[in-house]
């Protein structure tokens, strides 16, 4: 049976205390005079004293790694709840994006809706997630659906972020194909589909638990 973490420690040092109290009472019963007696007593009484310093201060060290272990663990999932919040919030906003994608004409106005939707997406948690290296606690199919919705969400990005150029450059007189910002923005909306889908899978699968607690 394998004896839970505390107890083991204190198990080997409660035999080492022991052992140090046997040792020193076999010496002074052999001890043949009353100075031999003294000196033994007076060495095991400091390496007595030493052993019990290390013990409290090992124990000091161990309580003191415990609270960081839970402080770190409270961390993250504060971080991990706002990375799912911040998934959540992104699918939203891409299927506003499919609506406003979704109107007979795809003109100057409408890409500029579109770029402030793209403009409100969230990368800050996903990025603490990454740079403190916290992404290595999380599964690897939650890691790599994550990157992927992420990286999926970048070529979204730059789909509206060009087709808004086109439509700019076309209402400026400059020339460009007849149907070029209308296939930009079909283009755009299709991706933009398969990138719902990809989140909606994602938060399913990995994430929910951490959006309703449950």
């Amino acid at each position: 049976m394998r004896l839970p973490k505390f107890i083991s420690p204190l198990i080997m040092r409660s035999a080492v205390v022991v052992l140090v109290l046997a040792v020193s009472a076999a010496l002074v019963r052999i001890s043949r005079t009353d100075n031999e007696r003294n000196y033994i007593l007076a060495v095991l009484g400091a390496l007595l004293g030493g052993l019990i310093a290390f013990f409290i201060a090992s124990w000091q060290f161990h309580n003191e790694q415990a609270a960081e272990r839970e402080r770190g663990e409270k961390l993250l999932g504060t971080v991990l709840k706002q990375v799912a919040l911040d998934v959540r919030d992104n699918k939203n906003r891409l299927k506003k994006l499919e609506t406003a994608l979704n109107g007979d004409r795809l003109d100057k106005r409408t890409w500029a809706y579109a770029n402030a939707i793209i403009d409100g997406l969230k990368y800050s948690s996903y990025e603490l997630l990454l740079s403190n290296g916290m992404i290595t606690y999380l599964t690897l199919a939650e890691s790599e659906a994550l990157f992927e919705c992420y990286s999926m969400m970048g070529g979204v990005v730059s789909l509206v972020r060009e087709a808004k150029a086109l439509a700019e450059w076309s209402d400026r007189g400059f020339k460009t194909e007849a149907d070029e910002v209308q296939l930009a923005g079909d283009n755009a909306a299709t991706y933009n589909r398969t990138v719902i889908g990809e989140f909606e899978g994602t938060i399913k699968r990995h994430y929910s638990k951490w959006i309703t607690g449950k």
